[in-house]
């Protein structure tokens, strides 16, 4: 028995120099170490302790580490989580997912990639992305945003939406028109975020009915007005980039490097795709300088080759589309303005939220958008990999982009065939999957009722 526990003790004697002359040959290869970054590379609560002990899986990890200088470099990036956002609000109960644990996400939670993010029962969220994106997630709805890159002249996102309703609405550079009417999205307000809130309303006791109709007449454009000051503040102090954004649903697939979408996602049913038009802004923007936005079916169609090129569609604004659960069919679906329309009614007039992104905006994004950072000074103080340019077509910004794209078309292939098996064995017992199969008012239900019922504190 001695003798066993004298030989595992030199066993992990030698595993210990071993790993300590690891570390210090690829520190030599490092000029830079990434925030929070810890000094062993070890997840003890991950590890196989008869993989880790055995010693032809250590000899053969010694001859790639061998064959590859900046191993440890590959190692970090390849394992990193980074941030990707914070929640701006949450009414009701909103979950995070993250490894093998969940947690209820509030003000300010940040999210990371591979996050997946979920709405119970009549919750609804709003997200900032580090970019200025903000996502509106409705009840009983999911998104699980995947990644997020910062490269010198653009940013890249990658996320699916699962199930439900989501709007999701990048930033731009554009001021908006002035509305005269009050606020549309009020179960949110007021926002814990103070500075983001309408100001409150003086209430004058010897002020007559119309004194006071009158000295508040203004106070919905005021409004917009502190918001175009705000946008004109951050242009001038931020750099402009772009978003390039590959947005995955269960029918099909979104990319484009602007967008202003509703999504549909009717758990095990179709799925449903608007780009809204961007009328609301004081410039109106060429045709041509907005982004064209390519729907792709995650399949080709019926009879044709699994590993096929799928070829996508541009959409236009303005226009519903129809993707079918199968992945291989899109279509226009004119009948949409009829049945969402009651559903986009809450997003119609933002202000408050959108004053809040550019609040956060400056205090979050300005070093994100400078271009001249370095990638040291990106990853050592800001904790995030600094990816080639965009437009470089060898660099790694796009080829990760290009593998992003198959990578997802399998990843569908996988749960499309789970669903089909789920849909057979829930029609055999005459069950409906989820009542997110459906749209309804679970979506909008509880935002309308504040609207139509406000309390004083949300007028």
């Amino acid at each position: 028995m001695r003798t066993v526990t004298h030989l595992f003790l030199l066993y992990c004697a030698l595993f210990l120099t071993a790993v300590s002359a690891i570390s210090q040959d690829s520190t030599e290869n490092k000029n830079y170490r990434y925030k929070g970054d810890k000094n062993s590379f070890l997840e003890w609560n991950k590890l196989d302790i008869e993989t880790w002990l055995d010693f032809d899986h250590w000899k053969k990890g010694r001859v790639i580490r061998d064959e590859t200088p900046d191993w440890k470099q590959v190692v970090v990036e390849t394992s990193r989580t980074e941030q990707i956002g914070k929640v701006l609000d949450c009414v009701g109960e909103c979950i995070i997912v993250r490894d093998d644990t969940s947690f209820h996400a509030h003000f300010k939670t940040t999210l990371l990639e591979m996050d997946e993010f979920t709405t119970m029962g009549s919750g609804y969220a709003w997200i900032y992305l580090f970019d200025g994106t903000l996502v509106r997630i409705s009840p009983e709805s999911s998104i699980t945003f995947k990644e997020f890159n910062v490269g010198p002249d653009s940013f890249f996102i990658h996320a699916r939406v699962n199930f439900g309703n989501v709007y999701w609405v990048s930033r731009t550079r554009e001021k908006l028109k002035e509305v005269d009417a009050r606020e549309t999205d009020t179960i949110f307000l007021p926002l814990k975020m103070g500075e983001a809130n309408p100001p409150l309303q003086e209430t004058k006791f010897e002020d007559s009915l119309i004194e006071g109709l009158m000295r508040d007449k203004n106070r919905h454009l005021k409004r917009y007005q502190v918001l175009n000051d705000l946008i004109d503040e951050n242009n001038k102090v931020i750099d402009s980039k772009r978003t390039l954004v590959w947005l995955v649903t269960p029918g099909g697939s979104v990319w484009a490097d602007f967008l202003h979408l509703d999504v549909y996602a009717l758990f095990g049913n179709e799925t449903f795709i608007r780009s809204r038009t961007t009328n609301y802004y004081t410039t109106s923007q060429k045709k041509d300088d907005l982004s064209r936005i390519s729907l792709y079916p995650h399949f080709p169609p019926e009879g044709e080759e699994e590993n096929a090129k799928v070829e996508p569609m541009i959409i236009e604004e303005g226009k519903w589309y129809s993707l079918k659960s199968s992945g291989r069919q899109i279509s226009e679906y004119p009948e949409g303005d009829e049945l969402f329309h009651i559903s986009e009614f809450p997003t119609l007039r933002i202000p408050s939220i959108l004053i809040a992104r550019e609040h956060w905006l400056k205090k979050y994004s300005t070093e994100l958008y400078n271009k001249n950072i370095t990638a040291q000074e990106l990853a050592e103080v800001y904790g995030y990999r600094l990816w080639a340019k965009s437009n470089d077509i060898h660099g790694d910004f796009a080829r990760r982009a290009l593998f992003v794209k198959r990578h997802s078309r399998k990843n569908e292939r996988s749960i499309n065939r789970a669903l089909v098996s789920l849909k057979k064995s829930s029609a055999e017992r005459e069950e409906s999957l989820f009542k997110q199969d459906k749209f309804g008012p679970q979506f909008y239900g509880q935002s309308m009722n504040r609207y139509l019922n406000p309390s004083d504190r949300s007028d």
